[in-house]
């Protein structure tokens, strides 16, 4: 029964990436016969900053959520002890 289950997440994950594979390749199709390779560089640069940002950004967002937590945790105790 567990093995299952198991080939059926495996044909969902398969499935999920032949389908991000088809627009990447439909993508990369429209990008280099409507753009030259200099825009397609600065798109690819913008592209990985964006990434970048995205990923230093929610990394301090959970540091300060887990902080939070720790916070809210030791009052928590306070309180208990009152």
């Amino acid at each position: 029964m567990l093995y299952n289950a198991f080939l059926f997440i495996d044909m969902i994950v398969k499935y999920f990436f032949s389908f991000i594979d088809k627009i990447n390749e439909k993508l990369n199709y429209f990008l280099k016969n409507n753009f030259s390779k200099k825009a397609l560089d600065i798109f690819q640069y913008a592209l990985i900053f964006l990434i970048c940002v995205l990923i230093i950004y929610f990394f301090f967002i959970a540091f300060t959520e887990i902080l939070l937590l720790l916070i809210l945790f030791m009052l928590i105790m306070i309180y208990r002890k009152l």
